[in-house]
């Protein structure tokens, strides 16, 4: 790796500790502010639903403020992108374990957070 590389790994880690450190009143996605501030604002960015949107699935746009909160969000919106892509399913095999997996996690979720 160059060294180059090397410092702007190290210094992005630094900044990722940094912003760890501060305690936050909710789940969401910092935002980086004119004066140079960062608050919350929006839904956690998370590529995989990023790629979802792109692709016409109804965007998740709330701070969350727990994590169950979240959670239960995201298991509605991959049910939402199954509904919202027509391709979202290979086979009626695939469909079958797709739907499958969204029941377990619909099952799941109560008992693991408390829902």
């Amino acid at each position: 790796m160059t060294r180059r590389r090397e410092h702007l790994i190290n210094q992005l880690c630094h900044m990722m500790l940094s912003l760890a450190r501060q305690p936050q009143s909710q789940i969401g996605s910092l935002r980086f502010n004119e004066n140079g501030s960062t608050s919350l604002a929006n839904r956690p960015l998370l590529c995989a639903d990023a790629v979802l949107e792109s692709e016409g699935v109804p965007k998740m746009e709330d701070l969350y403020s727990s994590t169950g909160q979240l959670l239960q969000a995201l298991q509605n919106f991959r049910a939402a992108s199954f509904e919202y892509q027509p391709n979202a399913a290979y086979s009626e095999d695939d469909c079958r374990l797709q739907m499958s997996y969204m029941i377990l996690r619909r099952s799941l979720l109560p008992k693991i957070v408390g829902l």
